[in-house]
């Protein structure tokens, strides 16, 4: 599976791998013809880094949907984009994808990673402005989505950022916050592996890490957030089992994901017959959410 190996093992030994991630033109092999550009922002006085894919030949004259995909702890943007190929399918559906660079390879997504202490929200709000108004972007079509610990972060955005946030997709992820109270209903998507060992979809303690709740907690917590039905849905497929709440405020959705074979990875197709594309069902996620008011 797409899961980086060394960063998880860089997890329990949290001291030695919180560094500086390597620039960000590191050289990744992308699965479209050239790559994201580096681009640099500064916030809150610290120059800090992303990657824009803008798809060759989506017209800037028309507004394009935004998806925000955050790396996990110990990871970095250009990984980010080489394991989700979120660049193919921004190629094959319109859209616009920015990479963040977390500080320290990490992102202020709660209690975990890293004791990150940087206000990641405000960033991300920040750098949401800046590329609305240079990209052309369709400000009620923005996903929040991310790995791991880049998962959690899109949590904390849609529990803090709703105003900007559409929705979210939250794949090996976890809500880390003790409150959430978004401003208005969002829908949100996790896919989480049954076999994770990094975040445990039945919760548990995880070395280097702390205690996690359950997975079937945290989308509950969501459910009742936003006024769904008590008890899901439940289709069983070929590698995962869905979770659909149903009947929430404002037409949103709350949906878990459980792959039957996944660990803690970022899924794909080509990793397991039947395996849940994270990438195509996260835009597929986005354009059947309801869009954010005016």
């Amino acid at each position: 599976m797409r899961n980086l190996i060394a960063s998880a093992a860089c997890i329990v030994l949290a001291s030695a791998c919180a560094i500086p991630g390597p620039p960000l033109s590191t050289s990744v092999a992308a699965k479209v013809t050239g790559a994201a550009t580096e681009q640099r922002i500064t916030f809150d006085g610290i120059d800090r880094g992303y990657l824009l894919w803008r798809p060759e030949g989506l017209a800037i004259s028309k507004p394009a949907a935004l998806v925000i995909a955050m790396h996990g702890y110990t990871s970095n943007a250009r990984e980010m984009e080489s394991m989700s190929n979120l660049d193919e399918v921004a190629s094959e559906n319109g859209f616009v994808v920015v990479y963040p660079e977390g500080l320290a390879r990490s992102w202020n997504a709660g209690w975990c990673c890293n004791r990150n202490s940087n206000d990641d929200v405000g960033f991300i709000s920040a750098l949401i402005d800046r590329i609305a108004i240079a990209e052309n972007i369709d400000r009620s079509r923005i996903l929040a989505t991310g790995m791991s610990n880049g998962a959690m972060m899109s949590q904390r955005l849609a529990c803090e950022l709703a105003g900007k946030v559409t929705a979210a997709v939250s794949v090996s992820g976890s809500l880390l916050l003790s409150t959430c109270r978004p401003s208005r209903p969002v829908s949100l998507l996790e896919f989480h592996g049954v076999a994770d060992t990094v975040v445990p979809i039945k919760g548990g303690f995880r070395a280097g890490l702390g205690t996690f709740r359950s997975t079937m907690s945290v989308l509950q917590e969501w459910a009742a957030i936003d006024g769904c039905a008590p008890e899901p849905a439940i289709a069983d497929g070929p590698g995962a089992t869905t979770y659909t709440w149903g009947s929430c405020k404002a037409r949103t959705r709350v949906v878990l994901e459980a792959v039957k074979r996944g660990s803690h990875s970022w899924f794909g197709p080509q990793d397991a017959t039947g395996e849940p594309d994270a990438s195509r069902l996260a835009w597929h996620f986005l354009m059947e959410a309801p869009p954010l008011p005016d």
